[in-house]
């Protein structure tokens, strides 16, 4: 409730409070290290919530959302072979075994499409082009992926062209 009003430091204190009781069950601390961590983003202080997604690894493997986050926090910094590692860490984890919550996005299209940007702007356009039709395969109508898709169409054409 007080992240859901913007009461962030609030939140925060409690968020604290409930880790560290011992009769909390391991995916809810997890959860609740996400929370946090985008209580820390929303009051501007990066390397708290870094160090809070961090904290969420010690109780289980890192969630795809806690990967795809770290990774758009190195994306955002133009870290693009650390961001890129971080969501390729969101596509290897199992998510059937995970007792909690799983956001579907974090270990599907999105961490595709962000591996797609990444590449891009390293440099390496042909599996930017890949990781755009991954991500395609569970969004075949959303409109960054399609956006991409005559992005890309149309860099290769002037390509072509200049030759």
């Amino acid at each position: 409730e007080l992240k859901d009003h913007g009461q962030y430091e609030k939140a925060i204190e409690y968020y604290e409070r409930f880790i560290n009781h011992e009769d909390v069950w391991e995916e809810e601390k997890i959860r609740a290290c996400i929370n946090m961590a985008f209580c820390y983003r929303s009051l501007g202080n990066i390397e708290k919530e870094i160090e809070t997604l961090i904290r969420s690894i010690q109780y289980d493997v890192p969630r795809p959302e806690v990967s795809c986050r770290m990774g758009d926090l190195y994306l955002e910094r133009k870290l693009y072979d650390k961001a890129i590692m971080w969501y390729q860490f969101a596509l290897m984890v199992d998510t059937s075994n995970i007792q909690g919550i799983v956001q579907k996005p974090y270990s599907t299209w999105y961490p595709y499409l962000q591996l797609c940007v990444c590449h891009w702007h390293k440099g390496d356009k042909e599996l930017a082009v890949e990781y755009n039709k991954k991500a395609k395969e569970y969004r075949p109508n959303d409109p960054s992926v399609l956006y991409n898709e005559e992005f890309f169409k149309k860099y290769f054409e002037e390509q072509n062209n200049e030759k």
